[in-house]
């Protein structure tokens, strides 16, 4: 999901951010259900025990997830208190533990069984912002506001094209302050760092290749980029975005935090298909842990070395540079597990990866 954030008090013009996050969130909600025989909260163990988070009443969890997991909502002694299909747009997630309040208030509530006591709302306030002063619609596939009181309409967006417009998804700040708008094309994996001159870069890829029930398929060949974006005046506005050129991989994806030297260069953490000739077809067979670098403060990157030798599927690189100049990169496999390598010469040239935890 793309997500794009703006302050509205007051309007002006402001390219999209690159905020790109999808989730939902856990709700465990303590008037409804303690748990019998249960000494009184909060002194209540967690009641819902997952690989990803546990909550205790009245808790809430924000789980990031992609569009179409499933996931399984379990108590304390491992049983199952529904499942949860997750969408495109995020939902709240309302866990009762009691099958008399479970009700289907949201369509994305998928594999749901009797008994199941989940609810999953919307969490969009829809046009109207909260306290009344402002009503949000788009226009050309921007985003404009008008003023409920003196009517006056200003557009907050300026990067909406047919392609890529904004939708007419809103959701507002308890505030009224910052208005979130979704956009079709689904671009994630930032990659933040900071210029020597104080320049914010974050690097992400966008892809539109989702069928019409919102399922990932690369096969689609629909828009699938990398690029970058910067800021100068520490993350209120944000430049256009501009391509980082991967076509000798095929596609690409930033990930993590970009290093800055103590040269000024920066480089970016990239994985992407295997290097191929001009012409050839991309390979998703395997993941390749890549470096971007920089040499202009971020305004410009360039393919700067590959990290291990290509056999390992890598993906997910952190970078942290040691107070002896030497570089290491952990990296996440494509089965899960993590990888280290090293390098003494700037990061130009890298050891063979070690197994460190399967």
């Amino acid at each position: 999901m793309s997500l794009s954030l703006w302050s509205v008090q007051p309007p002006r013009p402001s390219p999209q951010t690159s905020s790109r996050q999808s989730m939902f969130t856990m709700d465990l909600r303590s008037s409804i259900w303690k748990p019998p025989s249960a000494p009184a909260w909060p002194a209540i163990r967690p009641i819902i025990t997952a690989g990803y988070g546990k909550l205790c009443p009245g808790d809430e969890h924000d789980q990031p997830t992609f569009a179409g997991h499933v996931w399984l909502l379990l108590d304390r002694k491992g049983q199952p208190l529904g499942v949860y299909e997750a969408s495109a747009k995020p939902a709240t997630v309302e866990i009762t533990a009691n099958p008399s309040h479970a009700q289907r208030s949201h369509a994305e509530a998928a594999g749901k069984q009797p008994g199941d006591a989940i609810t999953v709302k919307s969490p969009y306030h829809g046009s109207r912002s909260p306290d009344g002063r402002w009503s949000a619609f788009i226009k050309d596939h921007n985003v404009w506001v008008k003023d409920a009181a003196g009517g006056e309409k200003s557009v907050l967006s300026n990067d909406g094209t047919e392609e890529d417009g904004y939708g007419d998804r809103f959701a507002w700040s308890p505030d009224s302050q910052k208005l979130v708008v979704d956009t079709p094309i689904d671009d994630r994996n930032p990659a933040l760092g900071q210029a020597r001159d104080g320049t914010l870069v974050v690097g992400f890829c966008r892809t539109a290749n989702y069928d019409d029930q919102g399922r990932y398929d690369p096969k689609l060949n629909k828009l699938e980029d990398t690029r970058f974006t910067l800021s100068r005046d520490g993350g209120k506005t944000w430049s256009e975005s501009a391509e980082i050129r991967v076509a000798e991989f095929g596609w690409g994806s930033p990930f993590g935090k970009i290093v800055t030297l103590p040269d000024g260069a920066m480089l970016m953490p990239i994985y992407g298909g295997q290097r191929r000739s001009p012409g050839e077809k991309p390979s998703r067979e395997l993941d390749h842990s890549y470096l971007y670098r920089s040499t202009d403060n971020g305004q410009t990157w360039a393919y700067f070395a590959e990290i291990g030798d290509g056999k390992p599927q890598l993906n997910e690189t952190a970078l942290p540079r040691l107070s002896s100049g030497k570089f290491l990169a952990a990296m996440r496999s494509g089965a899960g597990d993590l990888w280290l390598s090293e390098s003494d010469d700037g990061a130009r040239t890298w050891s063979r990866p070690k197994l460190v935890t399967n």
